[in-house]
């Protein structure tokens, strides 16, 4: 948190402490859980092999800050695919495995059973996927509140249409792939050659000369999930000036960002994802002791995955959990955590990813939005 909704959070206590004076609540810790629970995790999708986490949970009376998660290696796992049994493999520290094709509109059943631990039970269904297409990549300028200023974004936009016969939700992500390389142009002139630091630098630069040939190279890549910026995206929910006071942000767990089609029931829509312009990418080797830079040029991509009512739903608890600050400074009620899982905890989810073509950022002059 930084030091304006820090502040913030501190004056909204001060006005609370004043308020509740002489309130109090009784709170039994008696009447919470004592046994321990089955956690589950497993969330199958259109692939060869699906991994499933067994671990279990820690009664409130034995937490510490010194507990670790303690998973659970001697389960007994059943895993059906249309009815069809599946065989499991344990692969270790808690991580089981099922190796088998899976395809849209396969319903998943799982049943897990250990000694010491009330069995659980759980079922799901591999969403159709949805298409997205027509991505494009551009310069924007957004104000922010968090800044209280205009940041320099890249907002890249892809459209996509929402059935109307379901109700659907829905998860959002931008993919970057960061190249390494170099671009060079050879000139008549004493055949000298002259080396571009980045791609976006070449393209601005490139009609100004008269080149004999040009050589791009783009010799490596990585990848990365940067986070969205929801100025722009109406869906996404973005946090406005009020909100912002009362310590609510809107950040997304793991970059994944959540919606449903209650505002688009079967329309064709854009969505406009913004983020950071001037991302960069630097993976370390320690036992070379060398660092290599990717950022030569940027290439995105819009990853849209439709995803299980039961998905979302848990999603999102973390998410309202994660952006209360005033609840995790203990001045508002936690949301309960979501589970599909019968007898115990977690999530079986299903989910499918429809993707964009890669798209190359070319510069372009900042557009204000």
């Amino acid at each position: 948190m930084n030091n304006s909704n820090m502040n913030k959070l501190i004056y909204l206590a001060s006005l609370l402490l004043l308020l509740l004076t002489g309130c109090k609540d009784d709170i039994d810790i008696s009447t919470l859980s004592n046994r321990e629970k089955m956690v589950v995790y497993c969330m199958p999708t259109v692939s060869d092999t699906t991994y499933i986490f067994v671990s279990r949970s820690i009664p409130v009376k034995s937490y510490n800050d010194s507990v670790k998660i303690s998973t659970v290696d001697n389960a007994h796992i059943q895993y059906a695919v249309n009815g069809e049994k599946r065989d499991v493999e344990h692969i270790g520290k808690g991580y089981y495995r099922v190796v088998g094709k899976q395809q849209a509109g396969d319903q998943v059943t799982l049943g897990v059973s250990a000694e010491g631990l009330e069995s659980v039970s759980g079922t799901t269904a591999i969403p159709e996927i949805v298409p997205v297409s027509d991505i494009s990549v551009r310069n924007v300028s957004v104000y922010d509140n968090e800044y209280d200023n205009k940041r320099d974004l890249t907002q890249v936009t892809a459209t996509f249409t929402d059935n109307a016969a379901t109700r659907d939700y829905y998860a959002v992500r931008v993919k970057v792939k960061h190249y390494d390389g170099y671009a060079k142009v050879c000139n008549k002139e004493g055949w000298t050659t002259e080396y571009f630091s980045t791609y976006e630098d070449f393209l601005s630069r490139k009609d100004e000369k008269k080149e004999d040939s040009v050589e791009l190279v783009f010799a490596d890549s990585a990848y990365s999930y940067p986070r969205v910026e929801t100025q722009s995206e109406d869906l996404l929910m973005p946090v406005g000036s009020v909100d912002d006071f009362f310590g609510f942000s809107n950040d997304f767990f793991g970059n994944l960002c959540i919606f449903d089609d209650s505002a688009i029931n079967g329309m064709t829509y854009t969505l406009h994802l913004n983020v950071d312009r001037y991302l960069t990418f630097t993976i370390y080797d320690d036992e070379a002791h060398r660092a290599t830079d990717y950022n030569f040029a940027k290439a995105f991509q819009v990853e849209l995955l439709r995803i299980s009512p039961d998905y979302y739903r848990f999603l999102r608890a973390i998410n309202d959990v994660d952006n209360n600050d005033l609840a995790r400074a203990g001045f508002s009620q936690i949301r309960p955590m979501e589970s599909n899982v019968i007898g115990g905890l977690g999530l079986l989810g299903g989910w499918n990813t429809g993707k964009t073509a890669w798209k190359m950022k070319t510069p372009t002059k900042t557009n204000k939005n």
